[in-house]
């Protein structure tokens, strides 16, 4: 007991001292992205597991990764990051191989990729609007927020997706591939699919960009923020400014009878709780019966077995005599 005692009590310490240094101790996705880190409305973790329950769906951090996936069975999705992407040319490479690249984006970050494809950024679109889209044989209108309306210098370059009569999406051949870009990252954000009736033709959209292929989201171009960890040290100040507070509250609010009440309370609890921890114990005045009763019966059983052996050595000393 002890011994766990001072364990205890040295892991507390150390708890205080390193909450007092600025070790980091996690990282924190900034702004409100794309991204499957992100469990805000802006971010895309409800698409993420929809879509890893239909498909293999992998993250990658850096475009050279694409070289592990077989380009003809993989889509990749590049959702508006938040810095410039780097090592565009794996990327031309691999949808070059028969890769197919979905690149959503009203920022300016994804510049080097779109150059490369022939596409450039014209004017936005601000607020929530509606676009009509081609697929296959049949249109339907999405919801866009705060896009990007595109052109193209690229004359294999096909538009997909209109703003009035102004194209915000293209469809851009290259090599054996081909790569989508749309001048707008929030069509499966999570505020738009917590709305089932909006989320309809949205989802439906990008279900035919991916077609039957496995998925890869890049995740490379995010900002983190650390978390050191004195936030420990807030989280403890916290806790008992909170306790302080109850405590002031009981004592001044509700008076001595009222403190009378809430320790009886407390007190009540434990006591519920030693009882289903513990179970109820017997009555000790029967437990005293019980060894008083065991210890006169053993007595008794003694007495008779050196009885019955007395008479048997005065029998064998009798036999041996005749």
């Amino acid at each position: 007991m002890k011994n766990k005692l001072l364990v205890f009590s040295l892991f507390l310490i150390f708890i205080l001292v390193f909450s007092q240094t600025r070790t980091p101790i996690a990282h924190v996705i900034e702004r409100d992205p794309p991204s499957v880190f992100n469990f805000g409305p802006g971010g895309i973790t409800t698409f993420y597991y929809r879509e890893s329950g239909k498909r293999r769906v992998s993250i990658l951090y850096n475009l050279q990764e694409l070289r592990g996936f077989d380009p003809q069975s993989h889509v990749l999705m590049l959702l508006s990051p938040d810095r410039r992407v780097e090592n565009v040319n794996y990327l031309v490479e691999w949808v070059d191989s028969g890769g197919v690249a979905v690149i959503c984006d009203e920022l300016n970050y994804s510049i080097d990729v779109l150059k490369v494809l022939g596409i450039e950024y014209s004017s936005d679109v601000s607020g929530i609007a509606v676009a009509r889209c081609a697929l296959g044989n049949e249109t339907i209108d999405i919801l866009i927020d705060v896009a990007k309306k595109l052109k193209a210098v690229n004359s294999d370059a096909k538009p997909l997706c209109f703003y009035g009569i102004e194209p915000i999406a293209y469809n851009v051949s290259l090599g054996r591939g081909y790569a989508i870009i749309v001048g707008d990252s929030s069509l499966v954000i999570n505020e738009i699919l917590s709305q089932p009736t909006i989320a309809k033709n949205n989802t439906k959209f990008v279900e035919f960009l991916i077609s039957d292929r496995n998925m890869l989201i890049y995740e490379g171009s995010r900002l983190y923020t650390p978390i050191y960890a004195q936030v420990i040290a807030q989280c403890i100040d916290v806790v008992l400014n909170g306790l302080t507070r109850v405590l002031r509250w009981v004592i001044s609010e509700r008076g001595a009878v009222g403190s009378l009440g809430v320790a009886l309370g407390v007190t009540a609890i434990l006591m519920v709780y030693i009882v289903l921890k513990f179970g109820i114990q017997a009555n000790p005045k029967k437990y005293l019966q019980l060894q008083s009763t065991i210890r006169n019966t053993a007595e008794s059983t003694r007495e008779r077995l050196l009885i019955g052996v007395s008479a048997w050595e005065k029998l064998e000393i009798g036999m041996e005599k005749e």
